[in-house]
């Protein structure tokens, strides 16, 4: 198992420190918000993959 705590590993693996600064202000979100953020995140996910899997 990982050391540290899940914010020193996020820092460790995301590069765009953009991206990481969101995820830290999502994390104050309410959790309703959190969720909403976290649909949105998948659905985009969800797209991409899909556009790519149609192009090829």
């Amino acid at each position: 198992m990982a050391s540290g705590s899940i914010a020193e590993q996020a820092a460790g693996q995301l590069t765009d420190q953009q991206l990481l600064k969101l995820f830290s202000a999502i994390q104050e979100l309410p959790e309703e918000d959190k969720q909403t953020v976290k649909s949105l995140i998948d659905a985009f996910i969800a797209k991409r993959k899909l556009q790519e899997l149609a192009s090829s």
